[in-house]
């Protein structure tokens, strides 16, 4: 849950606002993500904050505001990126940049990795194949041709743990899964991702039972958090 511990403000009423979207963008306090295709490089260990002043050209995305500043992040081709392509890291090789005082940026660093996804992965239209231009800064593709409106996709998951026994008791046991890839003493809890017309608790039951071949029982639910890793 630390995670997604200090959320931002993703002042979605501003997205469509071109004067408010210009006048923030022209504010020396507002910062710049730099975004290559799905990538971000770190400077000297942390994530690297940049003015507009010197943001590149790309699609730019209104990630929103926190304590007074405004967040934007750039998308680039990463053919049009500075410096050497192994000094850019996708998102689980930028976790650890996010320990510690990096903790702070890590909704923005989600909200922005998760659209430029999107952006990566959606390039034509599903209905027409027409090509697709970026709206609302960057929340959302219209078709030039058929016109249709695409937004950012959400890929709901469930992590659980599968207990058995009296609870607190020395006979409560927990369910662990593990992959064969996997080096010895590495376990986890089961997950997975849920289908279309789908409760959370049917999920859990159904993961659980496709992983391990247990049938669960009652479902308790404890809380959510952002799945930070798209379709991952």
């Amino acid at each position: 849950m630390q995670l997604a511990a200090n959320p931002h403000d993703r002042t979605g009423v501003r997205r469509k606002d071109e004067q408010w979207l210009d006048a923030r963008w022209a504010d020396p306090r507002s910062r710049v993500l730099l975004v290559s295709g799905t990538r971000i490089r770190p400077a000297e260990g942390k994530l690297e904050w940049l003015s507009t002043a010197d943001a590149p050209d790309g699609v730019r995305v209104l990630l929103g505001e926190q304590d007074g500043t405004t967040y934007f992040a750039v998308v680039v081709d990463p053919a049009q990126a500075p410096g050497e392509k192994a000094e850019w890291f996708g998102l689980r090789g930028i976790l650890p940049h996010l320990a510690g005082d990096g903790v702070a940026d890590a909704p923005l660093v989600f909200h922005a990795i998760g659209l430029a996804e999107w952006l990566y992965a959606t390039r034509f239209c599903p209905r027409c194949g027409g090509s697709l231009e970026p709206r609302a800064a960057g929340h959302e593709l219209v078709c030039t041709s058929c016109g249709k409106t695409q937004f950012p996709r959400t890929d709901p998951a469930v992590i659980m743990v599968v207990t058995s026994g009296e609870p607190g008791s020395e006979d409560e046991r927990c369910l662990l899964g593990r992959q064969s890839v996997w080096p010895e003493g590495r376990y986890s809890t089961l997950a997975g991702f849920c289908e279309p017309g789908e409760t959370l608790e049917d999920a859990v039951r159904r993961e659980v039972a496709e992983e391990v071949g247990v049938r669960v029982g009652r479902v308790d639910y404890f809380g959510n958090q952002p799945w930070p890793l798209p379709a991952a």
